[in-house]
């Protein structure tokens, strides 16, 4: 056994901590963003770690049974996830608390860097934005309105005395089918099955198209941008027309052997990114009362 990976048992509030290591895996190479950047951390940290022997690989297939480089340790990770029950040697709570308190610190420290400044700005001109507004209503945008009436509608009960809304009901559901990887046949009869046990008069989507329909409104468009797989540079800009990536060589697109045995690039990227813009996703924030509200807490001081 590497004494690297001998920890303390964790108690439950580690445990419920670590939780990030199977909630944000869904299948090879669909991960959370939070799961990529722990696990990163967690490589790094077990690899710079004085040790005589490499360590074990923790994936589900390998379960500590073999030991693995630093490369093949990520590629397994990434295509099987973790292994059930392991014990994550970092804390991850008490890193996160750690590093919230230094930016209090440095905050608290730097009062008059500027940026208490420029947040009294922000919430003085919002503040007289909401005073104009009081006295001469403005209409929403059109993409505005749209996702109020949709969320306004998909709040409602998923039928006469149920606690659980409609877009609660869809929300899970798709988070269900993305997680084990449901067909559009499967999803649908999985539908058609939980309609017959609800009363009459409920508000379930009956196909896949009604389903998409309602959380479409409630998405955000985003940038399809192309990216080398082994992670060197994003295909855009300088390197948009590129067919192969200049610092690995690796291939843009998916490649295959065409009858003579020659390599032949298909048009379906090898990885993609997709990128939500910063600008709608702020404004996103503020077309809620309750989500403004949150955005205004260094201000207000109130969580």
């Amino acid at each position: 056994m590497n004494p690297q990976f001998c920890c303390v048992p964790p108690n439950k509030a580690e445990m419920a901590d670590n939780q990030w290591m199977y909630s944000g895996f869904f299948r090879r190479n669909e991960v959370t963003t939070e799961w990529a950047e722990r696990t990163d951390v967690f490589l790094k940290e077990i690899f710079h770690r004085p040790m005589r022997m490499v360590p074990e690989c923790p994936c589900a297939i390998c379960k500590r049974r073999i030991r693995r480089d630093r490369k093949e340790m990520t590629l397994h990770l990434r295509t099987n996830g973790f292994m059930p029950n392991f014990n994550m040697p970092i804390n991850f709570a008490q890193r996160d608390r750690g590093r919230e308190e230094v930016i209090r610190q440095r905050i608290a420290g730097h009062e008059d860097d500027g940026v208490r400044d420029i947040l009294d700005d922000a919430c003085a001109a919002q503040t007289a934005a909401a005073t104009l507004s009081a006295n001469e209503p403005e209409e929403p945008e059109e993409n505005a309105k749209a996702f109020l009436d949709i969320l306004a509608s998909s709040k409602k009960p998923l039928y006469e005395g149920a606690k659980l809304s409609q877009l609660d009901a869809i929300s899970q559901l798709m988070a269900v089918k993305a997680e084990y990887g449901c067909t559009r046949g499967c999803f649908e009869a999985f539908l058609g099955v939980w309609a017959n046990s609800l009363p009459e008069g409920h508000e379930l989507p009956k196909s896949m198209y009604a389903t998409k329909k309602i959380m479409k409104a409630l998405s955000m468009d985003y940038e399809k941008i192309h990216v080398c797989p082994k992670n060197c540079l994003l295909f855009r800009h300088e390197y948009a027309n590129d067919n192969y990536c200049r610092k690995c060589g690796s291939s843009r697109y998916i490649e295959v052997l065409d009858e003579q045995g020659e390599k032949k690039q298909l048009a379906i990227p090898a990885k993609v990114l997709r990128y939500l813009h910063f600008i709608e996703r702020l404004q996103r924030f503020f077309i809620t009362d309750e989500s403004a509200k949150m955005m205004k807490r260094h201000k207000e001081g109130k969580r």
